[in-house]
C-alpha cells in the first residue's frame, strides 16, 4: 500500500480549506540513473522512498505531520480519535490509494459521538471508488476515471470504516519531538526488541549509538509478559532495570537513536511508513545521511519502506536527488500552506538545495526583522 494523495477539504487545525499533500513524482525519471530514492510500483510508475517538509519554526511541519499519521493510521486500522475535530465541525478526509496494481479513492466524513465515552469520531458519510492503473494515466492521475467499489459498506454511524480490508496490512511509525517522543517512546521499546528479527542487529545499533553499553535485552518475569530489561555495560555485572532506569541513564541522543534505527530496520522487513518530527533532533547529521542511504538500498530495506520526515537542516535536502519530494511550508497569521520546490519555485536543479535554501529562495528562513527588533531592544535595555 502506498498513499498517493492526501486532502482536508475543510480544513485541518490552521492548514488551508481544500489542502492537499501530492506524494508522487512531479518531474521525468531519468531511467539511465540508478534512481535508488524511488521505488517503481509498477513499470513507469515511480514513488519517492523520502519525502520532507521544511519550514520556519511554527510554519506547519508537526501539525502536517501528524495529519500524514493520521491518514495512514486510519487506512491501517479504519478509526480516527475523537480530538481531531475542528471547533466540533465535520472532519473531512479525501485519500487517494495505491495497492496491488488498483487506484482507491476515499472520501469520509466524521464526526464526534454523542458519548463522553467515544473514543473515536462517529462516521457520518463515506464512499470507496476503484480504477485500474494503466500506463496512458497521466503523472498527477488526473485522467483517471474511478468507479463506485461493490462490496464496499459504508458504515455510517459506526466509528471504524472497512477501508483497511482493501489496503492490504503494513505498519506506522511517528516519532514526535520533544518530550512527546519519549511519553510514546518508552512504551514500544519492549515490542520493538521483540519483533527486530536479529538479536544480533538490536546489539549492533545499541553501540553505534552508546558504544560503552554490551546489550539491552527484555527480561520477562513470567512467561509473555513484559517485567523489564536485562542491562549491561561492558565490563560490568548485567542489571535487571526498568524503563525509569532507561530514562535516566541513556542520553536523548541514545535513546531516539535506538528507536529511529530499531523501528526502520523492522520496517525494512516489513515494510510501511515511518514519520519523523525533526529527524535531526540529538544526532550527528552523519547518522542521518546514512538512515537515507540505508531506506535507498534494495539489499537493506527489501520491502520498500518510506520514510516522512521534517527537518530544520538544510544541509540535509543535498541527500536528496531530487526536487518534487521536497516541500516547503508557510503560515500567515491563521493559514498554513504547502509549496513544492520542483513544482511552485523557479529554481535551478543543479544547484545545491542547501545553498538555495540559505538563500532564502523558498522564503523559509527565520524574521529577520524581528530579530532585528529583538537585538536592538538587547542594546537599549
Amino acid at each position: 500500500m502506498k498513499l498517493l494523495k492526501l486532502c482536508v477539504p475543510n480544513g485541518y487545525k490552521m492548514l488551508e480549506p481544500g489542502f492537499e499533500i501530492n506524494f508522487l513524482t512531479k518531474t521525468r525519471v531519468d531511467k539511465e540513473m540508478p534512481n535508488d530514492d524511488l521505488l517503481e510500483l509498477q513499470p513507469n510508475f515511480y514513488y519517492p522512498i523520502e519525502t520532507v517538509f521544511v519550514g520556519k519554526n511554527s510554519s506547519g511541519k508537526t501539525t502536517v505531520l501528524s495529519l500524514i499519521n493520521l491518514a495512514l493510521s486510519f487506512i491501517s486500522n479504519g478509526r480516527i480519535p475523537n480530538e481531531e475535530t475542528k471547533d466540533g465541525k465535520p472532519f473531512i478526509l479525501s485519500l487517494t490509494i495505491y495497492h496491488e496494481g488498483c487506484l482507491y479513492q476515499y472520501e469520509g466524513s466524521f464526526v464526534r459521538g454523542t458519548s463522553v465515552d467515544d473514543e473515536y469520531l462517529r462516521i457520518q458519510s463515506e464512499s470507496l471508488s476503484f480504477a485500474t492503473l494503466r500506463t496512458y494515466h497521466r503523472k498527477d492521475l488526473s485522467n483517471v476515471s474511478y468507479r463506485p467499489l461493490k462490496g464496499f459498506a459504508a458504515n455510517a454511524g459506526a466509528d471504524t470504516s472497512s477501508l483497511p480490508r482493501y489496503c492490504g496490512t503494513f505498519s506506522t511509525f511517528y516519532l514526535p519531538s520533544g518530550r512527546l517522543f519519549y511519553v510514546r517512546g518508552y512504551r514500544f521499546l519492549w515490542n520493538l526488541f521483540r519483533k527486530i528479527y536479529s538479536e544480533d542487529v538490536m546489539e549492533k545499533i545499541i553501540r553505534l549509538f552508546d558504544d560503552s553499553i554490551e546489550y539491552i535485552k527484555p527480561w520477562t518475569k513470567g512467561e509473555g509478559t513484559s517485567s523489564g530489561y536485562v542491562f549491561k555495560r561492558i565490563h560490568e555485572e548485567p542489571l535487571v532495570v526498568d524503563e525509569s532506569f532507561l530514562e535516566s541513564h541513556l542520553s536523548e541522543g541514545t535513546t531516539r537513536g535506538i528507536l529511529l534505527y530499531g523501528i526502520s530496520a523492522l520496517l525494512f522487513e516489513e515494510g510501511g511508513y515511518l514519520v519523523i518530527d525533526e529527524i535531526e533532533r540529538s544526532f550527528h547529521k552523519n547518522l542521518v545521511e546514512n538512515l537515507f542511504l540505508m531506506f535507498n538500498d534494495r539489499n537493506i530495506n527489501r520491502a520498500g519502506a518510506c520514510l516522512i520526515y521534517s527537518t530544520h537542516y538544510s544541509e540535509l535536502l543535498d541527500c536528496n536527488a531530487r526536487n518534487d519530494n521536497i516541500n516547503v511550508l508557510h503560515r500567515d497569521e491563521k493559514t498554513i500552506t504547502l509549496a513544492n520546490v520542483a513544482k511552485d519555485y523557479d529554481v535551478r536543479s543543479d544547484l545545491r538545495r542547501s545553498a538555495q535554501f540559505d538563500e532564502n529562495a523558498f522564503e523559509s528562513l527565520l524574521n529577520y526583522e524581528a530579530l532585528m527588533d529583538l537585538k536592538d531592544a538587547l542594546r537599549k535595555r
